[in-house]
């Protein structure tokens, strides 16, 4: 009967994914390990990472949005780095609906109810300036994800 119980319980959970974030593992491959679906192609992708700055300076905040143009999404997980070095750089500041992933220097959503958007903010590391993107992997449902989804700058 126990091992019964267990096993609906590791169902249960396995069905949910990770409602409250992102699990430190997923920073190697920014895929939310949801078992073994595969991420969705980029192009068909619904959600949108736009950065207010392509450019910064130390310290300088940059808002980055996650935004759709069709459905929610119930997860996400953003990282900042240099496009020319590929260098994760700088640091995200918490706020509410977000956890922050200090192993990777990146930020991550706190529960899984659906969101139309997240806006996040991001400072840039001191004693340096130069280029940012953001790459993001954004969650549909348990099995419908895009994984690398790579941000434009809003030009300011």
């Amino acid at each position: 009967m126990k091992v019964a119980v267990l096993g609906v319980l590791l169902l249960v959970q396995a069905t949910r994914g990770f409602p409250d974030g992102a699990p430190v593992g997923a920073c190697d491959s920014f895929m939310p390990r949801h078992g073994t679906t595969a991420a969705l192609p980029n192009p068909t992708s619904p959600y949108a990472v736009v950065q207010s700055k392509a450019h910064y300076a130390p310290g300088d905040i940059v808002t980055v949005t996650i935004t759709t143009s069709g459905p929610s999404f119930k997860g996400f997980l953003v990282q900042g780095f240099n496009p020319q070095t590929r260098e994760v750089i700088g640091e995200f500041l918490g706020g509410p609906g977000v956890q922050l992933v200090p192993q990777c220097s990146s930020i991550t959503h706190e529960n899984s109810r659906n969101k139309k958007a997240a806006t996040l903010n991001w400072k840039a590391p001191h004693g340096t300036s130069g280029p940012v993107m953001f790459r993001a992997t954004v969650v549909k449902s348990y099995s419908e994800f895009y994984a690398n989804l790579l941000s434009q700058s809003a030009g300011y």
